[in-house]
């Protein structure tokens, strides 16, 4: 009995190689790969009344590593956000870091570099180190997509209300897939 103990504990690490090349097949079902990036965002921020509170959105998101260059609009409340190419983006950051400033994000919009020219509907792509879940289907001229990213920390209360339903349907079959290992997990449409 003693040996079978041993045995079972030495097949400890193979079980867990298993178990990650499974993860990994099903991520190649699940998803659409490709060599897409972020390059820049659009948010609009609830809130700003002054260029001080314009200036602290500004200071606040040029302390992400990923960013390149923030330009502010006081007028429309827009934060223009580039990003370094050589660097990881990750969106949530950047709604975070409104936040963290005392403002809150009304909507939150991303342009990136795709190389496929459609997108079926309903499905997962991977955007550099982000899994962007398409609810609908999507047509890329010219290889540039804008997506408006859904989700509490991406828009205002009205505006989430309007999507809660329907994502709360969505989120439960994310359940057993693959990517809830990603660095993020979003919903976006256009």
């Amino acid at each position: 009995m003693l040996n079978l103990l041993v045995n079972y504990r030495s097949m400890v690490p193979i079980f867990a190689s298993f178990r990650a090349l499974v993860l990994a097949v099903a991520l190649l079902f699940c998803a659409q790969w490709s060599s897409a990036q972020f390059q820049s965002a659009t948010i609009v921020v609830d809130g700003l009344t002054c260029s001080m509170c314009s200036y602290g959105v500004e200071r606040s998101l040029r302390k992400l590593e990923f960013v390149d260059d923030v330009q502010m609009d006081l007028n429309s409340n827009t934060a223009q956000v580039s990003f370094r190419t050589d660097r990881e983006v990750m969106i949530t950051a950047l709604a975070k870091k409104v936040t963290d400033a005392g403002f809150s994000v009304r909507s939150l919009q991303a342009t990136a570099s795709i190389e496929h020219h459609s997108i079926p509907g309903d499905i997962d792509y991977l955007i550099g180190h982000s899994v962007c879940h398409f609810l609908e289907s999507v047509d890329v001229p010219e290889g540039q997509l804008v997506m408006t990213f859904i989700g509490k920390e991406f828009m205002d209360k009205r505006a989430w209300k309007k999507w809660r339903a329907q994502l709360a349907d969505q989120k439960g079959s994310l359940q057993s897939t693959a990517f809830l290992e990603a660095r993020e997990y979003c919903f976006v449409t256009l």
